[in-house]
């Protein structure tokens, strides 16, 4: 990924965490770490965290990138041990902004938070999507 790429997948995160309007302790940690793990600086992440985002985000090209926002999305909606409607629905904005079917996004989402919940990394995620002939995106 590219520093426009990162940083609009940091954006993302930071989104999730505030869709229920309060980021938890746990969120906010797993947010600097994710953007840490990322490439992303501290003084930046603490800059980003300043900076509403009001622009519209773009999506990653690719389906590996694609579910790895998706995936880390997920991490931040379980930071705190609960998953609220304000974000299974912007999970489900995500998903159809990264080109998957809009009839399926709840589906998807709900396949994701479960996988996440239960722990499966991301590679087992992305090696099942990848082996799965029914898996589209429109």
């Amino acid at each position: 990924m590219n520093k426009i790429e990162i940083t609009n997948h940091f954006k993302h995160l930071l989104d999730m965490a505030l869709a229920d309007l309060d980021i938890d302790p746990q969120e906010l940690s797993l947010i600097y770490q994710l953007g840490l793990e990322k490439g992303i600086s501290e003084s930046e992440i603490d800059e980003l965290l300043k900076t509403p985002n009001n622009s519209f985000l773009k999506a990653p090209e690719h389906l590996k990138g694609k579910v790895s926002l998706l995936y880390d999305l997920c991490l931040v909606i379980w930071a705190d041990g609960k998953v609220v409607k304000e974000e299974k629905e912007l999970l489900e904005k995500v998903i159809i902004q990264c080109n998957f079917e809009k009839e399926n996004a709840q589906e998807v989402g709900r396949y994701l938070l479960d996988k996440v919940k239960k722990g499966t990394t991301l590679k087992e995620i992305i090696e099942e999507i990848v082996a799965n002939p029914n898996t589209q995106e429109s």
